[in-house]
């Protein structure tokens, strides 16, 4: 067989950052003595320096087959030794494992990465001559599909190839099982086969990377594909203030590449054997069993907590580093690469900074500065303020791959983001960001409460800025419009503002009425000048509030007097005077009294409850000398919320009806039948209770026959009851 030159690329990755370091690397080859233990013979060796960085890479020539061991043990300089190890397989020409030892079940890939169109070659190893294996092509979330591949061993190793599909983008599972010593044995691999085809770049370039608030902007959307040819695909762009991170903790918009083509496919392996046994101890009837003692008696010495295979192999590593004369944590060794593949981030170019003043501009709704030594710029009042400035989800790139928007800039002053997202066909995906600012070089900042109530005195502030590289005297003025505010002090201040430095000016104002106030603040120097307008609601002091006042008319009195004052600070339109007037406790109680003697069931028990109500309550009507004749007049209805005749209310209104469009209520038969019985209670003139013992005798039958008309009854069963109605 020639000899094969493979270059390997080491990574080690530092517990905490380290510098360099020196070490070696050394190619070890395993043989094993005659009863089965393993040795190695160093075959090569190679001094090493470890940069900061941690990776080493080295050539290696596969000359002779057999199984090799890689090591690296590195020093850094402060007393640390490290190492780590990888275990290689070279084949030859009748190489089939048969000399070396195994794990149980294993499967080895040739590379980490494939592509649509490559070949797969995996190495499929078992610790028995002579094995079968099943071998699953692509299963997947525990589904297998089609029938396994047969492989049969004529030692512990052999070649498997599997064509690479493009369907199997983004990964697939390659699944193995065997049986040995009456234990089944299964092994997986996961092999990917990342999408690169799908991922365009797409770059932002503005047009500049500081502009003046209202500004004309534009930016161009530059897409390429894959093979670096112009792609033409939807586009969507979006600015925004950059602020709005900085309080949200991040966007919570996911990288598109990685929302389409990071997702994987999962496999969870399903095995089911007749191998599998239980024992228990036998024991004979009545007999007790013998069980652990105290709450740790189950444990054995030295076992970690929860006592699992995985405690035992937490054991073994830490006893390993141990031995390796290192702290825990240290270099970890990732293994043989053939190559790395990097994704290509897109970077924002970095921001210029614009040299020299911007200038002053002027507009229509400008402030003009006048007097002093020198004239004043004029300065544009800024009032446009947003936080998202642009959106746009119609963006289509012409056939060079390239795209153009424009829009106007806020008037705030601030770092914008921009964002776009590019999708094009067969889901081929990709996005940039970008920075932009507006800015001046004389900058007003207004400061204030949110919102005002009337009688306050608040304190308006105005933080002025001077990125020029001389000082400069600005005449700093602040204006109030909508008649809300009113200043304690004057309104124009002079002063001197460093060279890249900053003054506040504080003004003292009270809000007088109620309303929408509107602030304005300026700065005016002879080279450039800012002013901002903005607005603020101002609320009245006090509150909606509802008194409620009650009184009693009594029977001897004509009338009822109530006495509340009416504030002098109120509104008008929203004021009023509502008067409510309900019956006493006596009228409640006769509205309510037929719904209870309407009572549909008719036992002794509820008849009884029936009855009894009705009679104390015409009792306690007759005590208070009431005219039980005109009470049944007015019956008719004492709903509190109705004014007007109420006679009139009752005869004159449709059923299913109301003054005020709404469905109202009407009055069915059985409301009917209860105003009558209500008549016939409250128009008898006497009342009579009479104790009966019912005892082994019978009701008389017209009593019974007149009681049984007024209560309903269960099937026409006449029911004694210990009182009887006469009139």
């Amino acid at each position: 067989m020639a000899t094969r030159t493979t270059t390997i690329r080491l990574r080690l990755r530092w517990s905490i950052p380290r510098d360099a370091g020196k070490g070696k690397l050394k190619l070890l080859q395993v043989k094993y003595a005659a009863d089965g233990q393993p040795a190695e013979t160093e075959v090569q060796a190679w001094d090493v320096e470890v940069p900061a960085s941690g990776e080493v890479t080295q050539a290696l020539k596969a000359s002779e087959p057999g199984q090799y061991r890689l090591s690296l043990v590195v020093d850094d300089g402060q007393g640390h030794v490290y190492e780590g190890g990888q275990m290689l397989v070279v084949m030859g020409q009748g190489f089939d494992g048969s000399a070396f030892r195994f794990n149980d079940l294993e499967i080895v890939a040739e590379k980490a990465e494939y592509a649509p169109g490559e070949t797969v070659r995996l190495l499929v190893n078992t610790n028995r001559t002579e094995s079968t294996v099943l071998l699953w092509l692509r299963p997947a979330n525990g589904n297998y599909g089609v029938r396994p591949k047969v492989l049969r061993l004529t030692g512990k190793s052999t070649v498997v190839e599997v064509p690479v599909e493009k369907s199997d983008m983004p990964n697939f599972f390659i699944e193995a099982t065997t049986v040995s010593e009456a234990r089944v044995h299964s092994a997986i691999r996961n092999v990917i086969v990342p999408p690169e085809k799908r991922v365009v770049d797409v770059t932002l370039e503005p047009s500049q990377a500081k502009y003046t608030p209202g500004a004309e902007a534009k930016v161009r959307v530059k897409v390429t594909g894959p093979d670096g040819k112009p792609f033409v695909g939807s586009l969507v762009m979006t600015m925004y203030d950059r602020a709005i991170e900085y309080i949200s903790g991040g966007s919570n918009v996911p990288e598109i590449r990685e929302f389409f083509w990071k997702w994987v496919r999962s496999h969870y392996p399903q095995t089911e054997t007749s191998l599998g046994r239980m024992f228990g101890n036998l024991y004979r009837p009545g007999a007790v069993a013998m069980s652990d003692l105290g709450v740790f008696g189950s444990s054995v010495a030295d076992m970690e907590l929860g006592g699992n295979v995985g405690g035992e192999l937490r054991r073994d590593a830490g006893r390993s580093m141990k031995r390796a004369g290192g702290p825990p944590g240290g270099m970890a060794l990732n293994g043989l690469a053939v190559g790395e593949a990097a994704d290509a981030m897109p970077m924002a170019a970095p921001m210029e900074a614009t040299a020299g003043g911007m200038g002053g501009y002027m507009s229509d709704n400008g402030i003009d500065g006048s007097g002093g030594a020198a004239p004043l710029a004029e300065a544009t009042v800024r009032k446009d303020f947003a936080d998202a400035a642009y959106w746009n989800a119609n963006i289509t790139t012409d056939a060079d791959g390239t795209a153009e928007v424009s829009f106007k800039m806020p008037e705030n002053l601030t770092d914008w983001k921009l964002r776009t997202w590019a999708m094009g066909p067969g889901t081929s995906v990709g996005e940039a960001t970008a920075s932009v600012v507006t800015a001046k070089n004389i900058m007003v900042r207004l400061q204030a409460p949110r919102f005002f109530v009337e009688k306050d005195e608040v304190v308006l502030s105005a933080i002025v800025h001077n990125y020029l590289e001389v000082a400069k005297t600005a005449k700093v003025g602040l204006q109030l419009s909508g008649g809300c505010l009113e200043p304690i002090e004057g309104s124009e201040k002079s002063l001197e503002i460093p060279a890249g430095g900053d003054v506040r000016v504080d003004w003292r104002v009270k809000a007088v009425r109620e309303g929408e106030a509107v602030v304005t603040m300026s700065a005016l120097t002879d080279v450039e000048s800012d002013a901002m307008e903005m607005k603020f609601p101002v609320y009245v002091h006090g509150m909606l509030k509802t008194e409620s006042f009650s009184g009693v008319v009594r029977r001897d009195e004509a009338g009822g007097k109530l006495e509340f004052t009416v504030p002098a600070e109120r509104r008008a339109e929203q004021s009023r005077v509502e008067v409510r007037y309900s019956p006493t406790l006596a009228g409640a109680m006769v509205d309510a009294l037929p719904y209870l003697v309407d009572y549909p069931y008719g036992c002794t028990e509820q008849t009884l409850n029936r009855f009894v109500p009705t009679v104390l309550t015409q009792n306690i009507l007759k005590r208070m000398n009431l005219n039980l004749a005109e009470i049944k007049e007015k019956r008719t209805n004492l709903n509190a919320q109705e004014i007007g005749n109420d006679p009139e209310r009752a005869n004159l209104r449709p059923v299913g009806s109301r003054s005020d469009g709404q469905e109202r209520r009407g009055r069915s038969d059985g409301d009917a039948m209860r105003r009558r019985r209500l008549g016939l209670v409250l128009g008898l003139r006497r009342t009579q209770l009479a104790a009966h013992d019912c005892r082994g005798c019978t009701w008389p039958a017209s009593r019974a026959g007149q009681w049984s008309r007024l209560g309903s009854g269960h099937s026409g069963t006449r029911r004694p009851v210990a009182a009887a109605i006469s009139g």
